[in-house]
């Protein structure tokens, strides 16, 4: 059964309070269990989160979408960004976010900050 737009409503505001400071609770609004909002799955609702952010760059939520998630399972050795379904856990979603952090850290010089978002942007456009 999905729920009433008035709660709908009230998950997305918790949601995007939460997105400020802790990406975690954030995307458990979303999906404590099972997906709290039908079939919007973390493809979708960590976009709601990143923009929830208005382009800060210490907002600490990104965009996670499969196509991100194969960039990762292409650098990195780590077994978490193996394609196997959109509709993935928070572990995945903090593997994601350190990975794109630590890079942009990497990429960052004393003139210029890189943000995690501008290798998330990278991430989504690469084609292996």
């Amino acid at each position: 059964m999905e729920k009433k737009p008035d709660k709908i409503g009230c998950l997305l505001q918790k949601a995007a309070k939460l997105s400020i400071t802790d990406p975690e609770q954030a995307f458990l609004t979303f999906q404590p269990r099972a997906n709290a909002i039908g079939s919007l799955g973390p493809n979708f609702f960590t976009k709601y989160l990143y923009f929830a952010g208005e382009g800060h760059l210490s907002h600490p939520c990104l965009i996670v979408d499969n196509r991100v998630l194969a960039t990762l399972h292409h650098y990195t050795p780590w077994p978490v960004f193996t394609p196997n379904s959109t509709n993935y856990t928070f572990s995945t979603y903090e593997a994601a976010l350190y990975v794109m952090g630590a890079w942009a850290k990497e990429l960052s010089m004393a003139t210029r900050t890189v943000g995690a978002d501008e290798v998330e942007r990278w991430a989504f456009q690469f084609r292996s």
